[in-house]
């Protein structure tokens, strides 16, 4: 009984709040091993048009938030977000998350 209660409660919320269990940005994926590393949790990292601290910034990574890498330049990679956002991220924020 509290078992299917649970279980309707768990249901109800994701009809109703479009909650996700697992969201896919929070688990990393053959693809998508790099993840977004801040100094501060909570804050974002900048995502660049081009692959320099002087780049205009046209995004941002929440802390945690994972990516693919598509290629690199120096010490900075261009990364695309599950939702086909693409920007240039330096190095030192993004940590190698899978195994």
């Amino acid at each position: 009984m509290v078992k299917r209660l649970l279980t309707g409660l768990i249901s109800l919320s994701i009809i109703v709040g479009g909650i996700s269990i697992a969201p896919k940005e929070a688990q990393a994926t053959h693809d998508y091993c790099y993840q977004a590393s801040t100094v501060q949790p909570g804050s974002t990292v900048n995502m660049r048009l081009y692959p320099n601290k002087n780049g205009k910034v046209i995004g941002s990574l929440v802390d945690g938030q994972y990516v693919k890498v598509l290629n690199y330049s120096g010490e900075w990679a261009k990364v695309i977000t599950y939702s086909g956002k693409k920007g240039w991220v330096h190095t030192a924020y993004l940590d190698y998350a899978c195994s």
